[in-house]
């Protein structure tokens, strides 16, 4: 990401908008010629249901998964499903933003508008890459050090819509960006290892398509949203980023007073974790609990975002 989000606004300030569409384009094209290299296998029980004609129907797959995600035992994971959609909200008012302030003649310090909205492009790749590395050398392997990242992490998404705030040149704009980006992609990438280490494998597949519909549907909101407050007269890029600064801290809020409760903090293998997870160095056969132990996810906390 950091790569294709530099080389974007690279190709953007030097060729023109038109050739990023074709590097675009390039690029699904390899990603798809990735894909079909790759070999597809089976487990030994699909491969089984297969030869004996009892493969599970698509859309009963479709319905058991969405009744394990809405099951009232579920609360928690569920919950989890809307930590990139509350994000999301703020990452579509800030790409329509982006191009907002590199059209103002005075964020031209280092160039025109392509060049500004290129450096844009590319200290949010910039972000993207050392955002995870930082929380990665800061955190540990616990699900309660992955909540506290996530929480810090929007903690600084606020703080970057308010160092935009208050911007009057590309300097504190690219400074806003590469914080929004180093919490962006914290949030990313924590939030999609605690739906991991609480869900059952078997469902990853659901689970996860799932939740990425809740995040369209968020972010289609704040893109919608950010259009709208774009096309009323007398509103200005600074009154949307105002919004959005009020959005980052309910969002902070939000979360922090949900993982906050000690319901929803759990040890880092403990009773209710995804046995996959148990011990890294062994197989990775799930290891089943005792016939008698039927409580998951029956101590977490619930929310509704």
């Amino acid at each position: 990401m950091a790569i294709g989000a530099a080389s974007g606004g690279v190709i953007v300030a030097k060729m023109g908008r038109d050739a990023n569409f074709i590097a675009d384009a390039l690029t699904y094209l390899i990603s798809a010629a990735c894909v079909l290299s790759v070999k597809r296998t089976s487990s030994a029980e699909s491969a089984a249901k297969q030869r004996n004609g009892e493969q599970e129907p698509f859309f009963d797959g479709i319905s058991k998964g969405l009744r394990y995600i809405f099951d009232s035992q579920q609360k928690h994971l569920l919950t989890l499903l809307f930590i990139k959609g509350t994000a999301a909200v703020n990452w579509g008012l800030a790409e329509l933003l982006e191009v907002e302030y590199a059209r103002m003649s005075t964020m031209h310090q280092l160039g025109g508008l392509t060049t500004s909205l290129g450096l844009i492009y590319a200290s949010s790749g910039l972000g993207c890459m050392i955002g995870p590395v930082v929380a990665g050398a800061t955190t540990g392997g616990s699900e309660d050090s992955f909540k506290k990242a996530i929480v810090t992490a929007f903690a600084v998404s606020a703080l970057s819509a308010a160092l935009l705030l208050l911007a009057k040149s590309i300097y504190l704009v690219l400074a806003s960006t590469f914080l929004r980006a180093c919490s962006s992609s914290v949030i990313w990438i924590y939030s999609t290892l605690l739906i991991q280490k609480t869900g059952e494998p078997q469902f990853f597949g659901r689970i996860f398509s799932t939740e990425m519909f809740f995040f369209t549907c968020f972010k289609i909101f704040g893109l919608m949203l950010g259009g709208a407050f774009g096309d009323i007269d007398f509103l200005s890029g600074s009154h949307t980023t105002l919004i959005m600064v009020f959005t980052s801290l309910f969002v902070w809020f939000l979360w922090a007073s949900h993982f906050k409760d000690p319901s929803t903090f759990r040890d880092e293998f403990g009773k209710n974790s995804n046995p996959i997870y148990k011990d890294e160095s062994s197989s990775l056969i799930p290891e089943l609990p005792p016939p008698d132990d039927h409580d998951s996810f029956d101590d977490v906390g619930t929310m509704s975002p």
